[in-house]
């Protein structure tokens, strides 16, 4: 039986202390008995039958197995620039369960994969053959798609380029970061659509909703640990790790002392804190 109607039957018939026992010991080719009980035990007892007795609070220990290691079905630079979907289905014939695709923020041949990552957020983009992973260890695939027609820029016009505001371009700029006052609106009305750039740190690195690699970031100006605090909640949401464009790290921790590049959203009074649309994130 499957580990779940398992332990709703042991649950509906009274039993209050259930614990599960993944024994990571199947192969690939055994994939279909993926989560399928091997034992259950109640009280150290794994030769009951429906006749005998026990306390509700007799400890139920059910035993399920699953995938154990598994090996990707090439490494990371072989799979650079192959067909996406077909990347995707070798993963899954190869046993990993968790196989996610997204577009890429850069541009290459349609279709086609730009980077595979095994792990999730901080997971693993230059993997070998032979590197095992969990059964359920997420894999993303990054994959180009064709973009909106736009038109190819005059590089011998004198069109003006949009100036990237700093607290030492823009007055108003330094006077959000240096205030006391959290309320941003009239920056937002103001500056809505424009991009800036400040220094800041992490404040707070959250999952957004229920997924694993994307996230709700919440930034601060100045540097870490410096006291007061000054300028509003800046806010980005929903972002994955590429969306934010991080350099020099491989990695975003809450701590970290950052130069942020975004454009300027809404500011939502109701949370008090001002969205952002990341362009890059710098570790310093």
């Amino acid at each position: 039986m499957s580990r779940d109607d398992v332990r709703e039957a042991f649950e509906q018939a009274g039993f209050t202390e259930i614990r599960e026992e993944e024994l990571r010991d199947l192969t690939p080719d055994q994939a279909d008995h993926n989560w399928f009980v091997g034992s259950v035990s109640i009280d150290g007892d794994d030769s009951f039958d429906k006749e005998s007795s026990f306390l509700a609070d007799d400890e139920v220990l059910i035993s399920y197995h699953v995938l154990g290691d598994i090996n990707p079905p090439a490494s990371a630079s072989e799979l650079v620039g192959q067909d996406y979907e077909k990347v995707a289905e070798q993963f899954a014939s190869a046993g990993f369960s968790n196989v996610k695709t997204e577009p890429a923020v850069s541009t290459g041949a349609v279709g086609t994969v730009s980077q595979v990552t095994i792990g999730g957020f901080f997971g693993s983009s230059d993997f070998a053959r032979g590197d095992s992973f969990l059964f359920d260890d997420q894999v993303t695939i990054r994959y180009y798609e064709e973009g909106p027609d736009v038109e190819t820029p005059d590089t011998n016009s004198n069109a003006e380029v949009e100036e990237v505001l700093t607290a030492d371009s823009s007055p108003d700029l330094a006077s959000l970061l240096s205030s006391g006052e959290t309320n941003a609106f009239w920056f937002s009305s103001s500056y809505r659509g424009r991009t800036i750039q400040f220094d800041g740190h992490v404040a707070s690195l959250m999952n957004h909703e229920n997924y694993s690699t994307r996230w709700d970031v919440l930034i601060l100006a100045g540097n870490n640990g410096a006291s007061p605090s000054v300028g509003p909640n800046f806010k980005l949401v929903n972002v994955s790790f590429y969306d934010m464009n991080v350099t020099n790290a491989d990695t975003l921790r809450e701590g970290q002392n950052i130069t942020v590049t975004a454009v300027v959203g809404d500011y939502d009074s109701a949370t008090d804190w001002l969205e952002l649309d990341p362009v890059s994130i710098s570790i310093r």
